[in-house]
């Protein structure tokens, strides 16, 4: 097998990768400025914590997503816990209307530190909905410094108010 060359070698003439991603307007990610994490809530799972790098990072958007049945809500109970542990503050966006105080306290949560936010009865949440709660958390929580969880569940059980019209 030939040796590989280099990226910023040019090969028979031509512009290479890293040239032609620079003519579109493409940064190497060893140039750019990054975002960096300072915090994370850990799950105290050592191995996922070891693959997410520390745990879920603060300020940062992070998906579960899986089949029916796989896990996901338990886990989100158990993030719940974590952060109660470690002074997070916990919002549940319950679209779907299946978050059971019931079985969080059965499972260890302290419901009396737990906000939520949910649809009245024949109302539905719309995605806009959230997203303008989701800032308002942001601007009432933000300047306190204080951590926030929100647990959206479920994200693809939220309808657009387009959808809504249909």
């Amino acid at each position: 097998m030939a040796p590989r060359k280099k990226q910023d070698q040019k090969t028979n003439g031509e512009l290479n990768t890293i040239d032609l991603g620079a003519s579109i307007g493409l940064t190497l990610m060893k140039d750019a400025t990054l975002a960096h994490v300072d915090e994370w809530l850990p799950t105290m799972m050592p191995s996922l914590d070891y693959i997410l790098g520390g745990g879920i990072p603060y300020g940062r958007v992070t998906e579960i997503y899986g089949k029916t049945a796989s896990g996901k809500s338990t886990l989100a109970v158990h993030l719940t816990k974590m952060a109660q542990t470690f002074g997070t503050v916990v919002i549940w966006v319950d679209i779907e209307g299946t978050a059971s105080p019931d079985n969080l306290e059965q499972l260890g949560v302290d419901l009396s530190t737990v906000f939520i936010y949910q649809p009245e009865e024949g109302d539905e949440i719309t995605i806009e909905d959230v997203t303008e709660k989701i800032k308002e958390i942001c601007a009432t929580f933000g300047p306190t410094g204080v951590p926030v969880l929100l647990i959206w569940d479920s994200l693809a059980s939220t309808t657009t108010k387009q959808q809504q019209k249909e």
